[in-house]
């Protein structure tokens, strides 16, 4: 098995940095949950790509979506034969991104 490299596009950093910001102004209880489990998901989706819920792209594409349970948010990537693209973060209580 061939490990697909990581690639988190500049939307996916924007989202990880502001959700990130503000967990660690809202979420004083457990400062450190939303590094901890952005961390096990980008691992488990690298490692396990089909892991993922496939949902479509509003041109057709085949995107994947990987749940990080305790701390409720998406994380929207890609799979090719040689990467794992993130494509954005975000909230499950959000309505669905435009992808």
């Amino acid at each position: 098995m061939t490990s697909r490299r990581l690639v988190v596009s500049l939307r996916a950093r924007r989202d990880l940095n502001a959700a990130r910001a503000w967990w660690l102004r809202n979420r004083d209880k457990a400062p450190a949950a939303f590094d901890e489990d952005v961390s096990d998901a980008l691992k488990r989706i690298v490692e396990q790509p089909l892991t993922g819920t496939p949902v479509r792209s509003r041109n057709g594409r085949t995107l994947r979506r990987y749940l990080a349970e305790r701390i409720r948010y998406y994380i929207y990537y890609r799979v090719t034969e040689r990467e794992v693209g993130v494509i954005t973060v975000w909230h499950a209580s959000r309505r669905p991104p435009k992808l």
